[in-house]
């Protein structure tokens, strides 16, 4: 006995295992076709205030991949009415947009909205003569908007389960690749700590031996003693400014400063670092701007970038330091012609525990946190902070940008207090 082949289960389970659009799409404008002998079918998904016409499976074009208001077409009267429309001839029915249909050969139409409570789409079923669709049209294709329901709900089950899954494995992966990088800071911690009290302890055992020392011997000790006990001091400073960061206790006490000054005394104090190391270090000729700010953290601000610049910079390299106006905002750029820093690591240069040259075999020292304090007290100061880098050994550009302060009116108050604020930059 030869099995009689059901067109509407075999739709209804083929929604069933569907798990996109297209493949409901698919399977339910041939269903619809087939099921109804109709000469066109549209499958029709609202978004929005729109619907969209996903497929469709006619003897001629229709309107495949356009976009119409759910007011000005019959399948959007459906979604918002949550009922079907059966038209035996559309030229007579004051809700079709007839001149959109006259290009068609489509005379009478069957449209099912698709969830009966909440129509997410719509089924449209087009006749090329007058035809009043029959009871068992009205029911099939009724019977396959359900099944279409279920199949759309589904999808969007399978892309939300997809999607939570993505957002757990990313997660995830985020906290391990935190946790190995806060490790790797913790051990690097620990390095450069101990280091300079190594060379403290070795020169205080030396001159404690009893013999008498060489005056150039303890001018020497007292040097490295010193430069090794500031540099302490500042491995200790960096780590309390990203602690108060963290926690939102870092602050700033804001006064009327002069950027032009606060570059040249920073050039200034970073000329016996690029002497060391043979580095040019100049100030370009720029404007002189005014800001609202620090004049202490915009210091730090300042000579953090730029000591960054000279550390990673090549003997005999360059370091030019400008700044700029620019209509309301005040530009300093900090350029460097170093080995430069890769594009896949410029995105995280200012982000806490991340190095471009990571574990013990670096050829610099320090915990690089220096611009990651940049970026917070740039925060602070209601300023940006950038780099660019054009390519390996093409240098790096750090750009700090502030908003410049408005120039008081003459003979006001505001002028007096302004001027008592503005204090030099130390």
């Amino acid at each position: 006995m030869e099995l009689v082949r059901d067109p509407l289960l075999d739709a209804v389970t083929a929604l069933a295992s569907a798990r996109d659009e297209i493949t409901v799409c698919a399977i339910v404008r041939r269903a619809a076709r087939e099921l109804t002998a109709a000469d066109g079918v549209t499958f029709v998904l609202r978004q929005g205030s729109h619907c969209y016409y996903a497929d469709e499976d006619a003897i001629a074009p229709l309107w495949k991949g356009r976009r119409f208001p759910l007011e000005s077409c019959i399948s959007g009267w459906t979604m918002l009415n949550k009922r079907y429309a059966a038209i035996p001839d559309i030229y007579a029915d004051e809700r079709i947009p007839h001149d959109a249909y006259r290009p068609t050969f489509v005379k009478s139409l069957l449209m099912m909205p698709v969830r009966r409570e909440d129509p997410i789409a719509a089924i449209g079923a087009y006749w090329a003569r007058n035809h009043l669709a029959t009871p068992v049209e009205i029911g099939v294709l009724q019977s396959l908007a359900d099944a279409a329901s279920l199949a759309l709900n589904n999808v969007q089950l399978n892309t939300d389960l997809k999607a939570a899954l993505r957002q757990e494995r990313d997660a995830r992966e985020s906290a391990e690749s935190s946790n190995k990088l806060k490790d790797e800071f913790l051990a690097l911690l620990s390095h450069e700590l101990r280091t300079p009290l190594h060379v403290i302890n070795n020169w205080l055992w030396q001159l404690r031996q009893g013999t008498k020392t060489p005056p150039d011997v303890l001018r020497k000790a007292l040097a490295v003693i010193e430069r090794n006990t500031a540099l302490q001091a500042r491995l200790v400073d960096d780590l309390l400014d990203v602690s108060r960061a963290a926690a939102g206790k870092l602050s700033i006490d804001s006064k009327l400063v002069d950027l032009g000054a606060l570059c040249v005394t920073a050039v200034d104090n970073g000329q016996a670092a690029a002497r060391d190391k043979s580095i040019a270090l100049d100030l370009l000729p720029g404007d002189s701007p005014r800001i609202w700010g620090d004049p202490d953290r915009l210091h730090q601000v300042l000579w953090n970038v730029i000591s960054n610049a000279i550390k990673f910079s090549d003997r005999g390299g360059r370091v030019d330091v400008h700044v700029a106006r620019n209509g309301p905002r005040a530009i300093i750029s900090v350029k460097d012609n170093g080995p430069g820093v890769a594009p896949d690591f410029l995105p995280h240069m200012f982000d806490r525990f991340r190095q471009a040259e990571g574990g013990m075999t670096r050829k610099q020292g320090g915990l690089g946190l220096g611009l990651t304090i940049v970026r917070e007290l740039m925060a602070l100061h209601g300023g940006t902070v950038s780099a660019d880098s054009p390519g390996p050994n093409q240098g790096t550009t750090i750009r700090l940008e502030f908003a410049v302060a408005e120039p008081p009116k003459p003979g006001s108050e505001v002028l007096g207090e302004a001027l008592r604020k503005l204090s030099p930059v130390h």
